[in-house]
């Protein structure tokens, strides 16, 4: 890929696997689309904060 100086790109790598040949290849066709791209990002953004905010930590100060 070549930019010209100033010029912005975006780029995707897609890495993974699935059940077989066919449903890999059907995920690559899939994420050809930015608008695809874009909505798995926000929804693996929003599925990590709902399973981290079970998560909390408590400052138990001098008790230990």
């Amino acid at each position: 890929m070549d930019l010209a100086p100033g010029a912005q790109e975006e780029v995707y790598f897609l890495i993974g696997q699935d059940a077989d040949r066919q449903a890999a290849q059907a995920l690559i066709q899939r994420f050809q689309n930015p608008h695809a791209v874009e909505a798995a990002w926000l929804a693996t953004q929003a599925l990590w904060a709902q399973l981290t905010s079970a998560v909390a930590s408590k400052d138990i100060g001098d008790a230990m």
